[in-house]
C-alpha cells in the first residue's frame, strides 16, 4: 500500500487479533448512529471468521434500522439465526431482535414465541443479578432488565392483537 492509497486495509490475522476491539467499537459506532462504520467493523470480524453472536445481531439491527422491506428483514432474520447457531456466549438480545424481525415479516406466532423466550431470559438474568446485589451497576442493570420486561409484556400484548 502506498501513501495516500484509499484502498481499505484488510489482514485476516490482524483482524483476528483485534476482533474484540472491532466488536466493542462497532457497538459504540452503532450507538452513535454511524451505521456504515458499525457494519464495516462487524463485517471485518465475520470475514476473519471470529465473529460472535454480538456481531451478527448488530448486523441484523443495522439492517432493520436502515431498511424495512421483506428482503432486508429476511436478511436480518438469517443473521439472527446465524447468531443463535454459534452458541459462543448467547445474548438475550437475540430473542428481542428476532421478535422485531418476525413482527415485520408478519410471522406473529413466531414473534410471540421469541418474545416469550426473551421474557424468560430477562427473568433469568434478573435472578442471576439478585445473587450479587452490589452498588450502582447492580441498580442500573436491574432497571434495564425491568424496563425490558415491561417492553416485552407490551409487545406480547400488541402481537396478540395483530
Amino acid at each position: 500500500m502506498r501513501f495516500g492509497d484509499s484502498t481499505p486495509f484488510f489482514d485476516v490475522e490482524y483482524d483476528r487479533k483485534i476482533s474484540l476491539v472491532n466488536s466493542f467499537n462497532s457497538i459504540l459506532e452503532f450507538d452513535d448512529r454511524h451505521f456504515s462504520l458499525s457494519q464495516s467493523l462487524a463485517e471485518r470480524n465475520i470475514k476473519a471468521e471470529v465473529a460472535t453472536e454480538e456481531d451478527y445481531v448488530l448486523m441484523a439491527m443495522i439492517n432493520m434500522y436502515l431498511f424495512d422491506n421483506e428482503l432486508k428483514n429476511k436478511e436480518a432474520l438469517d443473521l439472527i439465526a446465524k447468531a443463535k447457531s454459534l452458541d459462543i456466549y448467547p445474548s438475550i438480545n437475540i430473542f428481542k431482535q428476532e421478535s422485531i424481525a418476525l413482527i415485520r415479516l408478519n410471522k406473529l406466532s413466531e414473534a410471540k414465541e421469541s418474545l416469550i423466550n426473551y421474557k424468560e431470559a430477562l427473568i433469568k438474568e434478573e435472578q442471576n443479578l439478585t445473587s450479587i446485589m452490589e452498588g450502582k451497576e447492580w441498580l442500573s442493570t436491574y432497571n434495564y432488565l425491568n424496563s425490558e420486561r415491561e417492553w416485552t409484556a407490551k409487545m406480547i400484548n400488541k402481537v396478540n392483537k395483530l
